[in-house]
């Protein structure tokens, strides 16, 4: 297993430990025993979803994964295309666990990969649903439609009428307001992404910094993966482009010259 993957998980132990112990356990199942790797694979996804799908006030009564994933009442407002998509790649891979001679290492190892990706992701939206209202009350506000407009031309989803960074002292939100049609009147909906929260060592905002700070952060210092990965701006195409580019750069053998520095 790379060292990126590893790096990834060992990033996640202070969030999310007990998750982390059954991917450490995947991760060292994968070689030599990649069917036990899909299905402790798997076992991730239903501990998250089940947690994700309670923290969201439905009933998780003997729910299988397969019908939280069908309930458009919960992966509507709660998990973007590009994770859903990735969330049924697991469970259908993750199925062929009890079928060893139908998978092998670099089954698991691929597998591995995408988990990881949702791990990261559900991180990010449990700390945005444990944030409650009270605490972006009292806010500043910056507009950074168009400057982003500018930064990635024709990649936020068009539907987007106004992105805004929300900073109060105890969280750092990132406001999105999109319209059904451009039809004068028609609906708008609103949703909030959390990116940073007071006393947070994983935040990628601080509370703490003044908004002109956090705005020239989150302009200048995300990169095409870190939207796409924290944010819901992106139009999935604009997002996927981002994640291949990442993964190539992350595959691409080092230069001669940073080499031999």
């Amino acid at each position: 297993m790379t060292s990126t993957i590893e790096d990834r998980v060992a990033r996640l132990e202070r969030t999310v430990s007990d998750l982390v112990g059954h991917i450490r356990s995947a991760i060292a199942y994968s070689p030599a025993d990649p069917a036990s790797a899909l299905t402790k694979s798997r076992i991730v996804l239903e501990k998250l979803l089940l947690d994700l799908y309670v923290l969201t006030g439905h009933q998780a009564f003997k729910v299988r994964i397969n019908d939280i994933l069908c309930d458009k009442s919960f992966t509507v407002p709660h998990v973007p295309p590009r994770i859903l998509a990735r969330m049924r790649f697991v469970q259908d891979l993750g199925n062929l666990g009890p079928h060893p001679s139908n998978v092998n290492s670099a089954d698991s190892a691929l597998l591995l990969e995408v988990l990881v990706d949702i791990v990261e992701w559900y991180v990010l939206l449990r700390s945005q649903l444990s944030v409650t209202t009270s605490a972006i009350t009292s806010s500043v506000s910056a507009d950074l439609l168009e400057d982003l407009r500018a930064i990635y031309p024709g990649q936020l989803r068009p539907e987007i009428k106004s992105v805004r960074l929300v900073q109060s002292r105890d969280a750092c939100v990132l406001e999105i307001t999109t319209q059904d049609s451009p039809e004068p009147y028609s609906n708008e909906h609103i949703a909030k992404q959390i990116l940073g929260i007071s006393n947070s060592e994983s935040a990628f905002l601080s509370p703490s910094s003044d908004l002109a700070q956090n705005v020239r952060t989150f302009l200048s210092e995300f990169d095409a993966i870190s939207i796409a990965m924290c944010t819901d701006l992106f139009t999935v195409a604009a997002a996927d482009a981002a994640y291949n580019r990442w993964r190539e750069d992350q595959d691409a053998p080092a230069s001669p010259n940073s080499q031999s520095s």
